[in-house]
């Protein structure tokens, strides 16, 4: 396998409601075709996935890497008038 160019580590699966849509055996046959040797999967606020397309990359030879976005609230604005910020996401990728 020659060296990738790119590695998906903010991908998001079906499981990502309204925010992905393709299933993990179409993703094993897409990683598989851009000769991927790993892929992260880092569904929006949960980790529904994790386990089905961990065993689907396992079995198409790609290494899987199970993670999440979630949003990451900042503290209530010090004056009743001002806005607080909105979430920011935060990527966690499992070591």
């Amino acid at each position: 396998m020659t060296e990738p160019r790119f590695l998906h580590l903010r991908l998001h699966s079906a499981y990502s409601l309204l925010e992905g849509a393709i299933q993990p055996k179409a993703l094993a046959k897409r990683a598989e075709a851009a000769r991927m040797p790993a892929l992260a999967v880092t569904d929006s606020h949960n980790l529904f996935a994790a386990l089905e397309v961990s065993e689907t990359l396992a079995k198409a030879g790609i290494q899987p890497i199970p993670g999440a976005c979630v949003a990451l609230r900042f503290a209530p604005a010090p004056r009743p008038d001002a806005r607080a910020p909105d979430p920011a996401p935060l990527v966690l990728i499992a070591k």
